[in-house]
């Protein structure tokens, strides 16, 4: 009978982190909650392939009966724990992308839809592994998984890198908002001729440059996302990489505009 190698167990969990989250206090399954959920179960999946990998190695030494129920069993509570992360991961990345502003409806709408086709498939996955009745027939359902994973990898990288821009497009937004208000009232002092405003127009000017630079950087992002998926639709993570520069410098061109923003303000406040 075949066991599993132990290299490739949970080669197709994704092994990528979020960022410290802000929410709300409302009675929901928020992002903090479904991650702390995922973590929860990470653990439990690590003493599941510890446990599995000490059966294993008594399988493969014995070759008793009993070596080989126990390493079966082992290996179906490994699987099903594989599977729960699995799930718990999704689902903290769905809060995610439900609570990030910034993400047009027709992008999120999508994207939620095939996040949850995809627990639910993880969830089936887990309730039939128990009715495995051989190592092999378990081998099947761990190659089941695996395939499964790398026909979406596209739709988890899609939506972390649409988290980002949302954040992005959400921060911008604001700063579009609060840059209007500030231009408006440049103008009153100048009709005014309260002080003279060639330096705010200046300034204005400069960070008006700084958000149509994030604007650029983040289009320049975009273009790179067919490029993501790399030979035999396997992901290019030198692209994916390169998309979060992209969309890092799009940020700090955002974080300039800001400091920009706060030192006209401050110039506003003082008389010549």
């Amino acid at each position: 009978m075949r066991l599993l190698p132990v290299a490739t167990l949970f080669s197709f969990v994704i092994g990528l982190l979020f960022a410290s989250p802000a929410f709300s206090q409302e009675e929901k399954l928020t992002y903090e909650r479904s991650y702390q959920d995922y973590t929860y179960n990470y653990d439990i999946y690590r003493r599941a392939n510890s446990e599995y990998e000490s059966y294993r190695l008594q399988y493969i030494q014995y070759k008793t009966l009993t070596a080989q129920e126990n390493a079966r069993e082992a290996t179906v509570r490994m699987l099903q724990a594989r599977d729960e992360v699995s799930k718990t991961y999704l689902t903290a990345l769905r809060t995610r992308l439900s609570e990030t502003g910034g993400i047009q409806d027709d992008k999120r709408g999508p994207l939620n839809s095939q996040i949850d086709a995809s627990v639910l498939w993880f969830a089936d996955h887990k309730d039939k592994i128990p009715s495995a009745g051989s190592l092999e027939d378990l081998v099947k359902d761990s190659d089941e998984a695996s395939e499964y994973y790398k026909q979406k990898e596209y739709m988890l990288y899609d939506t972390l890198v649409t988290i980002s821009i949302g954040k992005i497009a959400f921060i911008r937004e604001k700063q579009d908002t609060t840059l209007g208000e500030i231009k408006t009232k440049v103008s009153e002092i100048r009709a005014n001729g309260d002080k003279d405003t060639a330096v705010l127009e200046r300034w204005i000017l400069d960070t008006e440059n700084r958000l149509t630079r994030s604007r650029e950087k983040e289009l320049e992002a975009l273009e790179l996302m067919p490029k993501l998926k790399g030979n035999q639709d396997k992901i290019n993570l030198g692209v994916y990489e390169d998309i979060l520069f992209k969309l890092s410098e799009s940020h700090q061109y955002l974080k300039d505009a800001n400091s920009y923003m706060k030192e006209i303000i401050n110039e506003i406040k003082f008389e010549d």
